[in-house]
């Protein structure tokens, strides 16, 4: 069998890949294992696969050697199983298309562990605990340039430019934060003109607030793109990134800005009761 390229082994109730001894298959380029017993993936490092289908299997993490030396692989299916973490995925830089819906994975910085994967063009996360959110959608299309398909959804060149976009001006919110923080503020009614607050939650004035030690909390309303851009944006936290559910607070028509129009407080003062 040197010159065998496609093996099909599903549904046999393998349990260990080592076993196999693959290594006596030199030409072997697809193996599918799906439907098996399968818990650790090992026994594969002498072998040039193209396609792996490891579907329906109990495989709960993906080892540091389990595919070392897999530089050829291009399309991985490890759907149906227990995993909880993508670790050790980046030894595969001709990866293309990774299937991995129906594990456990719930933390999204797991799918930051895919951007060294250049050349991946599809991805599926697919009733993951980590899609219920739908925030990894936004950070794959940021991270992966390379991506044309996500959870089986095209990726329309008008849905990138709309995140981009807003991730751009995210980062250009939190840094005027950052420098507005690092600068003493002192509140005063000659003041409270130049300062608004938009993008994030109300936030407590610094303890010098002058000759109005009731001030606690400020808040702005009615916000355009031509006045967030005078005035420093203070906030506790920037705020919680979400292109689809948290658009920016302040959305008017071009070339018509509009001056804060009112603003409140709440005063910690004692009242006079009498």
């Amino acid at each position: 069998f040197k010159k065998l390229e496609v093996l099909h082994l599903g549904l046999n109730q393998i349990s260990s890949i080592s076993n196999l001894h693959l290594h006596r298959l030199p030409s072997l380029r697809s193996l599918f294992l799906q439907g098996n017993m399968i818990s650790v993936v090992e026994g594969l490092s002498e072998c040039k696969l193209v396609d792996l289908v490891l579907d329906k299997n109990r495989i709960k993490e993906i080892g540091p050697r389990s595919l070392a030396g897999q530089w050829t692989m291009k399309r991985l299916h490890i759907e149906e199983n227990r995993l909880r973490s993508l670790d050790h995925l980046d030894v595969m830089p001709s990866l293309e298309l990774l299937y991995l819906g129906n594990n456990r994975i719930q933390d999204i910085h797991e799918v930051e562990k895919l951007q060294p994967l250049l050349h991946l063009k599809e991805v599926s996360l697919l009733n993951n605990p980590v899609c219920r959110r739908m925030l990894h959608r936004a950070l794959l299309i940021l991270r992966q340039p390379s991506l044309n398909v996500i959870d089986q959804e095209v990726i329309t060149s008008e849905e990138r430019e709309a995140i981009t976009a807003y991730y751009t001006e995210h980062q250009q919110r939190q840094a005027v934060t950052m420098q507005s923080l690092s600068t003493p503020v002192e509140y005063s009614y000659s003041n409270l003109s130049q300062v608004a607050l938009g993008g994030g939650p109300v936030v407590r004035p610094p303890a010098r607030v002058g000759a109005y030690p009731g001030l606690v909390d400020l808040h702005w309303a009615g916000l355009s793109p031509a006045t967030s851009s005078q005035y420093p944006v203070v906030s506790r936290a920037p705020p919680r990134f979400s292109p689809f559910n948290n658009p920016p607070a302040y959305q008017t028509a071009p070339n018509q800005p509009r001056m804060p129009s009112s603003y409140y407080y709440r005063s910690n003062a004692p009242r006079d009761r009498r």
